[in-house]
């Protein structure tokens, strides 16, 4: 301002070891004063004490419980019907009041804004609530705004039971420098509640602490479950999406599907479900790919604007599973199969991108095995995504995007080949024939854990 006032200038880069004796003034720099000239008076200067920023705390950090915390504002809209607000809670869960979502059709909506302030840290981005579902297996979605910044429509990271239990939610994506004041409830969405009305009650919102979400994650250091087993060839018992698909040169790299040359299957129940893809050529093949992709806890596919749940690692450096490929594939030279991580955050280039981590793995058995690889020391970072991390940096790729949305199991060879830690490429079946075909197939069996 024009006359006295007092100004700070901060130099970060100082390194406190050198002795810094020469300070330089330079007065409104790059800029002509204009003659009869113009006087700058400077005095008084001073180290400034340090700032004193207090610990944040060790623990959860409630943020709503709808009785001694309360949002500033409520709002039910766009879809939400007349009965919601707040009410008392079904038995067994909840405290107090909760908040009722009801929805009786008609959309396949129901839209509740709440505003509450909450105090992410670099650290710690992982929310959790009290939810009450009428119908399990159903997504109930958050969505978290900062004025005109949103975090995209973020699932729970478990899969919904019928009843009471407790969710988390995990936004990779918020800068804790920006205020989060905006929580949008979004129970069923996509989906249409038919009259005469289903009720979601919501309660006891909490800001997990970091050591319960090992930077912002769900889990704790121990066993993480990413699937628990397969209810069908397209569905997981955690609600988890399976897709899969195969290709080679023979078809354009695009199976259309005629049993003749793929189709996937499932079978068995609970720890020994199964589910699996077969591709097959009538002629040997110059390239080609089979795969099985598997996605998170009541993921149905990535996201076209935001980010995408999962299950997110904390001190997880392992991920776990039981595969097995068919005998023409494993006997022949060309077996290694090829695993493929995609981490949840959306990186907004080239009609978005997601990091990937690449390993590949030489099968012991053609029958079902359980293998465990090393994620730091068994992949590789296969593309940045913009985000300047090194194919050998794992570690760095995790920070980033610590949420793993899908895994894929997959046979490739030729110019479809993966390449893993070490420049190691897979494989797949593209000589040995099994009467007039020559098939490449991959099953998995039971859970995928990270620990």
């Amino acid at each position: 301002v024009a006359g006295w006032q007092t100004l700070t200038w901060t130099f970060t880069s100082v390194n406190p070891a050198l002795t810094w004796d020469t300070i330089v003034l330079l007065p409104n720099l790059g800029e002509l004063d204009a003659a009869p000239g113009k006087s700058y008076f400077f005095d008084n200067f001073k180290l400034k004490a340090a700032v004193v920023v207090p610990p944040a705390p060790s623990g959860d950090i409630d943020l709503l419980n709808f009785d001694t915390l309360s949002p500033t504002l409520i709002s039910a809209e766009w879809g939400a019907e007349g009965g919601s607000g707040l009410a008392t809670p079904p038995v067994g869960g909840g405290s107090g009041q909760a908040y009722r979502v009801l929805r009786s059709g008609g959309t396949t909506y129901a839209l509740v804004v709440m505003k509450k302030v909450i105090p992410f840290t670099a650290d710690r981005k992982t929310v959790s609530a009290q939810v009450h579902s009428p119908t399990a297996g159903i997504p109930i979605k958050i969505k978290l705004e900062a004025g005109t910044v949103n975090s995209g429509e973020v699932s729970s990271n478990e899969a919904v039971v019928a009843g009471w239990q407790t969710l988390t939610w995990t936004f990779t994506s918020v800068n804790p420098a920006l205020t989060w004041d905006t929580i949008v409830l979004l129970p069923n969405l996509g989906e249409l509640d038919a009259a005469p009305g289903k009720s979601y009650f919501f309660d006891n919102f909490k800001l997990l602490a970091a050591a319960a979400g090992g930077g912002g994650g769900s889990g704790t250091g121990g066993v993480l479950t990413f699937s628990s087993g397969f209810s069908s060839a397209v569905l997981t018992s955690s609600n988890g999406a399976v897709a899969s698909s195969g290709g080679s040169n023979l078809d354009g790299f695009n199976c259309n599907g005629t049993p003749a040359w793929c189709g996937n299957f499932s079978g068995g129940a609970g720890a020994d479900s199964y589910a699996g893809f077969y591709y097959q050529t009538p002629s040997a093949a110059s390239a080609l790919y089979s795969q099985i992709e598997v996605f998170g806890p009541n993921v149905t596919g990535f996201s076209t604007t935001g980010d995408t749940g999962g299950v997110t690692l904390s001190s997880q450096t392992k991920v776990n599973f039981t595969f097995n490929p068919n005998a023409q594939w494993f006997n022949n030279s060309n077996n290694k199969f090829a695993v493929v991580i995609t981490l949840g955050k959306r990186y907004a280039i080239d009609g978005g991108c997601r990091l990937q981590l690449h390993g590949v793995k030489t099968p012991t058995s053609v029958e079902a095995t359980a293998y465990s690889m090393n994620l730091r020391n068994d992949f590789r970072v296969a593309a940045d995504c913009g985000a300047g991390i090194p194919p050998t940096d794992v570690a760095a790729a995790l920070a980033a995007s610590p949420v793993i949305s899908s895994v894929k199991l997959l046979g490739a060879a030729g110019g479809s080949a993966i390449l893993g830690r070490g420049d190691v490429a897979s494989g797949a079946n593209l000589s040995t024939a099994d009467g007039s075909v020559y098939p490449t197939t991959v099953v998995l069996k039971g859970a995928i854990t990270f620990d």
